[in-house]
């Protein structure tokens, strides 16, 4: 009956129903507030003992950390006390702490994703993930294993699927990771890109498999390797040139893109490389060398004429070659010139105007045809490097010798350089595998 005891109706006697319902309401809501957070922490700290049993609480997320377990609250302290102290890897703790992100997703709260954030797994699984950190520029520290474990479960999740399969594919990626050291300092390197990235485009990883970020880090790993040989200076620009480019495809180019694009980069490094090693002073020394050596002339019908010949050209291409060439190699190193070439481009063409250039036609002309050619290696969207030292020699040489002893002009100094035992038809130059096709 609605009231007990000897009163009838919703008024009832001492012990009905009506009594008790009277007093529960008329507790002060404070009270009532604290006794639903103690109702909740009891939920919480059964799941945390049971995941795959006590699952009453984790249907409760996330209207229950919007109320009773609000970021800041009392309540919520207690909760992240007692995630520390049962099992919670004491390194994760900002992601329950401190932000909402992790604690209201529904995925987070499930058997098989709870586990990768306790200090058993994490201590057995992914110890090296979790050593493993970077200080930024502005002091913070990024802590591997807690920030990828963020980005894995949030894009597996926006994937779709079950929490079975959101923690396999969170899982795989961080095995491959754990396994490999030197993928672990590159990814490092590119997180921050590639966290922000992933926020702004969820949808754009749809497209990937996840593990193709394990791949893309072994591609960079190795890039990085291929350059990093030389010796000072040269090394460190050369690095830094090839992980500028590196970062710049994680910012701006599309997942499905990576894979390719960082194996590309093997490539890229190697002409880079080339560009930050090469001597000026030693490739003209060899060409000096070259020129002056008789035993490569020994063989010719008329062998002092063919080294006096080819001295000639050597000397005066050198002289107008200069002593810093098309672009300023030091300034190479200022500009991020692999993600936006057009810097490249515009330094040669800056070149033109050196008081040093101005009564060597040859030059500018050479000058012209690189930064055309430049120009056309962006728009095929390929690196725009430049010639190197021994092609551009080369080439300059080749027009000398054709502007001098072939071109038919009445110029008495060409018809002066015509005479003589050696009757000129061609010029072939001998260069390494892969340098003539540039020429």
């Amino acid at each position: 009956s609605d009231g007990g005891g000897n009163g009838g109706g919703d008024g009832g006697g001492d012990g009905g129903s009506g009594h008790v319902r009277a007093s529960y309401t008329s507790r002060p809501a404070e009270a009532q507030s604290a006794r639903d957070e103690d109702i909740v922490l009891s939920l919480a700290q059964l799941f945390i003992a049971e995941p795959s049993v006590c699952t009453a609480f984790s249907r409760l997320v996330p209207r229950v950390f919007v109320g009773h377990l609000k970021l800041g609250s009392d309540a919520r302290a207690r909760l992240n006390a007692q995630l520390l102290r049962t099992s919670l890897e004491p390194k994760l703790q900002h992601l329950v702490a401190n932000t909402d992100e992790m604690v209201t997703a529904p995925f987070f709260w499930n058997a098989e994703v709870m586990p990768l954030c306790t200090r058993e797994v994490v201590s057995k699984k992914y110890s090296a993930l979790n050593s493993a950190t970077l200080q930024r520029k502005d002091g913070s520290e990024l802590h591997l294993y807690s920030q990828l474990l963020a980005l894995l479960l949030r894009l597996s999740s926006h994937k779709g699927g079950n929490s079975h399969q959101i923690a396999r594919r969170t899982r795989e990626v961080l095995d491959q990771f754990e396994r490999n050291p030197d993928q672990q300092s590159f990814l490092l390197s590119v997180f921050d890109d590639l966290d922000a990235r992933s926020r702004a485009s969820p949808l754009a990883f749809d497209e990937i498999e996840l593990t193709v970020l394990s791949e893309v880090a072994q591609n960079g790993v190795e890039t990085l390797a291929s350059v990093s040989d030389l010796n000072g200076t040269a090394s460190r620009l050369c690095v830094q040139a090839m992980t500028t480019l590196l970062q710049g495809y994680v910012k701006n180019e599309q997942p499905r893109e990576w894979s390719r694009l960082f194996k590309e980069a093997t490539s890229v490094g190697f002409m880079v490389k080339y560009m930050f090693r090469e001597s000026l002073s030693l490739a003209k020394s060899k060409f000096v060398e070259a020129a002056k050596n008789k035993d490569n002339y020994k063989k010719l019908l008329n062998p002092s004429e063919a080294q006096e010949l080819i001295s000639t050209l050597v000397l005066s291409t050198l002289s107008a070659f200069g002593e810093v060439g098309i672009f300023d190699p030091s300034k190479l190193a200022e500009i991020d010139f692999l993600n936006q070439p057009e810097l490249l481009v515009n330094l040669v063409n800056e070149s033109r105007s050196r008081d040093s250039r101005q009564d060597k036609e040859d030059m500018l002309l050479m000058t012209d045809v690189t930064g055309a050619w430049m120009q056309h290696m962006v728009e095929r969207r390929f690196p725009p490097l430049a010639p190197h030292f021994t092609q551009a020699f080369t080439v300059m040489m080749m027009a000398r010798f054709f502007e001098t002893y072939l071109l038919d002009r009445s110029d008495p100094q060409r018809q002066a350089a015509k005479k003589g035992k050696l009757k000129l038809k061609a010029f072939v130059a001998q260069m390494a595998t892969g340098e003539g096709k540039s020429i």
